[in-house]
C-alpha cells in the first residue's frame, strides 16, 4: 500500500464499512477489519518515514476523525496506539502548531484548509485522552465550545478529561508539510509558517516556501487554503501565483513538490530561523541554479519576521 492509495475519502469508507459490520455483525467483519488495520500499518509506515505523508492538516482531521472512532471499540485499541504512537504525536504536533495564536480552532490556510474544517479537533481531544498527553490537553481546553464538533464534545465528555497547565513547546518545529515558527499560543504571540508541501495528494498546492503569518487573532499573510475541483477563473486563482507567495523566477512559478530543509534552528541570539531549497520545485531553470528561502521569527524588544530569498 503506498500513499496513492491512502486517499482520505476510500480510506473514511473503508473504517465506516469496518464500524458499521462490527455493530451489524455483518458476515464481511473480519474481512473488512483485516483491511482497516493494513491500511492504518501503511499510514503509520508512510507518516513517519521519508515520504512525509500527509494531505494537509484539515483532510488529515477529516481521516482521522473517522479512524479514531473506528478504533474507539477495538478490543486490541492498545495495541494499535502503541504502534501508532509516533505517527499520531506527528499529527498532533503539527494540529497544534498550526493553529493561530489566540485562535486555536484556527488552523493555518495552507494549502487546503477552511475555517469550517474543524474534524482534526475531534481526533485531537481521543488521541490526547487515550495518550494521556498534557500539552494536547492544555490546547483542547482552550478550543472555543461553539466551534466544537458534536462528536468531539461527546468524546471530552466521555474521557472526563482534566485542565492540564502544560502548554506546548513553542519554538521552530518541522512538520510533514510545514516548518512552523512560533512564540506562543497566545494572541499576542507570533506564528510564521513556511509551506513544505512534499506528498502526491491531488487537492495540495505546489506552494513550497508558502509564508503565512499569525498574530493577535487574525492571519495577516494567507492563502486562499482551498482547492476548487470546478474548472475556471476561481481554481485558476487559488491554485495560481496571484494566491500564493513563493518566489517566480524570471516569470517561472512552482510546479512541483520537492523542498528540501536545510537548516531549522534557533540561533544564538534566540531568534528562531529556517533555510529551505526550493530549487526541485522547479522546471526549466538554469543547470546548476538554486532557489533558497530563508526566514527569521524574532523575539527581541519587539516581533519581526524577516524573509529573504536568494
Amino acid at each position: 500500500i503506498g500513499p496513492a492509495q491512502l486517499a482520505n475519502i476510500p480510506v473514511i469508507a473503508l473504517v465506516r464499512s469496518a464500524q458499521l459490520a462490527r455493530i451489524t455483525h455483518s458476515p464481511h467483519q473480519a474481512a473488512l477489519e483485516a483491511k482497516a488495520r493494513q491500511v492504518f500499518q501503511a499510514w503509520c509506515r508512510l507518516r513517519t518515514g521519508e515520504a512525509h505523508y500527509t494531505e494537509g492538516a484539515a483532510y488529515d482531521g477529516y481521516l482521522m476523525d473517522s479512524i479514531t472512532e473506528w478504533m474507539t471499540g477495538l478490543p486490541d485499541r492498545a495495541e494499535l496506539l502503541r504502534d501508532g504512537h509516533d505517527a499520531f504525536r506527528s499529527l498532533a504536533v503539527q494540529w497544534m502548531d498550526l493553529s493561530l495564536p489566540g485562535r486555536p480552532d484556527l488552523q493555518a490556510p495552507l494549502g487546503d484548509v477552511e475555517p469550517e474544517m474543524t474534524f482534526w479537533a475531534t481526533a485531537l481531544i481521543r488521541l490526547a485522552g487515550w495518550y494521556e498527553w498534557r500539552d494536547a490537553d492544555w490546547f483542547v481546553h482552550r478550543f472555543p465550545l461553539q466551534r466544537m464538533r458534536v462528536a468531539g464534545l461527546v468524546s471530552a465528555y466521555g474521557q472526563k478529561m482534566q485542565p492540564s497547565l502544560d502548554a506546548p513547546a513553542a519554538g521552530p518545529q518541522e512538520l510533514p508539510n510545514a516548518l512552523s515558527l512560533r512564540t506562543g499560543w497566545n494572541k499576542g504571540d507570533l506564528l510564521a509558517v513556511l509551506g513544505l508541501s512534499r506528498g502526491p495528494a491531488g487537492h495540495l498546492h505546489a506552494d513550497g516556501g508558502q509564508i503565512i503569518l499569525g498574530w493577535q487573532g487574525r492571519f495577516w499573510i494567507t492563502d486562499p487554503g482551498y482547492q476548487q475541483y470546478r474548472p475556471g477563473d476561481e481554481r485558476d486563482y487559488t491554485l495560481g501565483v496571484q494566491a500564493h507567495n513563493a518566489p517566480v523566477i524570471g516569470g517561472t512559478a512552482e510546479t512541483l513538490r520537492a523542498p528540501r530543509v536545510l537548516l531549522l534552528e534557533t540561533n544564538a541570539h534566540g531568534w528562531q530561523y529556517a533555510r529551505v531549497d526550493l530549487s526541485g520545485c522547479y522546471q526549466g531553470l538554469r543547470p546548476g541554479a538554486t532557489v533558497q528561502r530563508e526566514a527569521w521569527l524574532i523575539n527581541d524588544g519587539g516581533l519581526a519576521v524577516v524573509a529573504r530569498d536568494t
